[in-house]
């Protein structure tokens, strides 16, 4: 077993237990029946770990799952028991991947403390290749109902990058004029001068050791929903109930804004009576960094 899937199998069964309040067992050995529906997680993780995760979970199984589950919830006060009913597609989706995203951060953070090496996700997207053959299958029990799964990773250390080593070498070589030129001296009487390490400062500036500092620096977020160019006699024209069209179509995901970068996309939704984010893709985490950068 990856260290990968052991650390996604023990988030996820505290995960899932805390969600569902009824205990939750995840045990090898299962397969997706030939034929069933299903729906596949993919994660891209990055750091000092990098690679893929993906996850195939049987659609209807999980379905009926997650519906006991509601029911369960639903009659926990009441009297009469209610008969359990699957869940539309759609509503199954959004809340898998809504665990699934918690279950992923919470084991990249757990590889990364164990293995004493930096995990972060980077994005997590459906994919539409299931696990292949040689994904390790699973059971997901919870609420008297079970949901095979297929795991799979193509996960690795990533390799030391030399090339910090390398420019200093390069950079010191350079730093010292050189014994001849073709020709005499340089032209003009110029001097000779090392070139500016840019690429030794740009790997500084998302060295992950310097992030402590920042974590604790609140940052104003905000969401856009589309843009529109107008002229300023189109802009003093305007009063109350006009409508402006923006250049997105209603079904198009909303951006979540940080200074002037893009950190995440998702879709809008409604938290105790207040619009809320539903996250569907995040940037990369040095993407991420650049919208903190901008704003100092």
């Amino acid at each position: 077993m990856s260290k990968f899937i052991a650390s996604w199998l023990a988030s996820a069964a505290e995960i899932l237990e805390a969600e569902f309040g009824t205990p939750v067992n995840l045990l090898p050995g299962a397969a997706i029946a030939a034929g069933a529906a299903s729906f596949t997680l993919m994660v891209d993780l990055a750091g000092d770990w990098e690679g893929t995760f993906t996850a195939t979970v049987d659609e209807g199984a999980l379905a009926t799952l997650l519906g006991n589950v509601q029911t369960a919830k639903a009659e926990a006060g009441a009297s009469t028991p209610a008969a359990a009913e699957p869940l539309p597609v759609e509503a199954v989706r959004e809340e898998w991947q809504r665990l699934f995203r918690r279950i992923a951060i919470a084991a990249a953070a757990d590889l990364g403390k164990s293995s004493g090496a930096a995990c972060e996700v980077a994005m997590i997207s459906p994919d539409e290749q299931p696990a292949g053959p040689s994904g390790m299958g699973y059971q997901l029990h919870a609420a008297d109902a079970m949901a095979a799964l297929v795991l799979a990773d193509q996960l690795q250390r990533a390799a030391p990058e030399p090339a910090r080593a390398a420019a200093s070498s390069a950079f010191s070589s350079a730093s010292a004029p050189p014994s001849s030129f073709a020709g005499g001296d340089p032209p003009g009487g110029a001097s000779w001068a090392a070139p500016p390490p840019a690429a030794a400062a740009n790997e500084a500036a998302f060295d992950a050791k310097g992030l402590e500092l920042l974590l604790d620096v609140e940052l104003e977020a905000s969401l856009r929903f589309g843009s529109r160019e107008m002229t300023l006699s189109d802009l003093l024209a305007l009063g109350p109930g006009d409508v402006i069209q923006l250049d997105r179509a209603l079904t198009d995901p909303v951006d979540l804004i940080i200074g002037d970068k893009i950190v995440a996309r998702g879709e809008v939704v409604l938290v105790n009576g207040n619009f809320g984010l539903q996250i569907a893709a995040v940037a990369e985490p040095r993407k991420s960094l650049e919208s903190i950068r901008c704003l100092f």
